[in-house]
């Protein structure tokens, strides 16, 4: 048994408290979500590869906090293609069927939010794709981030104005999207370190040697052979590939939608 004494600054060592807690929360959610998945199974329905499933997905709505972070992003992001589905399987195809039955007195009006999505994810110039820039580099900062944001997304604001700069104070700290359903005010701290999600062999290794049963299920010596061998990930990539799973499910199945109403913000009578 030994022990390796690394010398870090308090903010440094908050950090990786807070990515082990991270890694931690994500594990047991998926953890608790394959034990359901195995409880209500129903044998003999489906067959071993692709079992028969009935999937409800509860859209939770734009996320605006007092101060909106990485995870505000990624929560937005998930609604504006969840919105994008929908507008493509709802609005386009009622089009689509006016058109094929030859009726022309019904028209039907929505808003493509194509371009926000691309202002987040398009390659070279979106959001993630300047966050993943600024992650790869040891001397990439959160203010490095927002400069590489000013130049990357600066041809948006003449045409879409879906992307704007803080004002005042707030210059150098936030930067603003212009979603589908309000505009959403991002502050920059900290979104570099919360992007570089891989935890190192060593932190993997202390979860492993955990007494915790569930820990034990989650951190396998397979986990750890494979975290001694990873590449550097990020948390853009994880969230990207997991929406586009998602949003792959529901293009391959029969969805129906419920809209719930929400009679008055303060869900109070009169």
């Amino acid at each position: 048994q030994f022990f390796v004494t690394s010398f870090l600054t308090p903010k440094q060592a908050k950090d990786q408290v807070d990515c082990v807690a991270r890694a931690i929360y994500e594990s047991v959610f998926n953890w608790l979500i394959a034990k359901i998945n195995q409880a209500i199974a129903v044998p003999g329905v489906g067959t071993p590869d692709e079992p028969a499933w009935i999937g409800l997905l509860d859209i939770f709505g734009f996320e605006v906090m007092p101060q909106n972070s990485l995870e505000q992003l990624f929560i937005n992001f998930a609604n504006e293609k969840l919105q994008q589905f929908f507008v493509t399987n709802f609005f386009r195809a009622e089009e689509t069927m006016y058109e094929e039955e030859e009726i022309t007195d019904c028209e039907v009006i929505f808003t493509d939010n194509d371009a926000v999505i691309k202002v987040i994810d398009e390659p070279k110039k979106g959001i993630y794709a300047i966050l993943e820039d600024q992650c790869k580099v040891d001397t990439g900062t959160d203010e490095s981030f927002l400069n590489g944001l000013r130049q990357g997304q600066g041809h948006y604001n003449k045409d879409t104005q879906l992307f704007s700069e803080g004002k005042g104070k707030d210059a150098n700290t936030v930067f603003i999207v212009h979603h589908s359903m309000t505009a959403v005010t991002y502050h920059i701290i900290d979104f570099r370190q919360k992007n570089i999600e891989a935890l190192t062999p060593h932190q993997v290794e202390c979860l492993c040697n955990s007494k915790d049963p569930i820990m034990k299920e989650c951190y396998t010596p397979e986990v750890l052979a494979a975290a001694r061998e990873a590449k550097k990930t990020y948390s853009t990539a994880s969230f990207k590939q997991s929406v586009a799973s998602l949003i792959h499910v529901l293009g391959s199945s029969f969805p129906f939608f419920l809209r719930c109403l929400k009679p008055n913000q303060t869900k109070l009578p009169n």
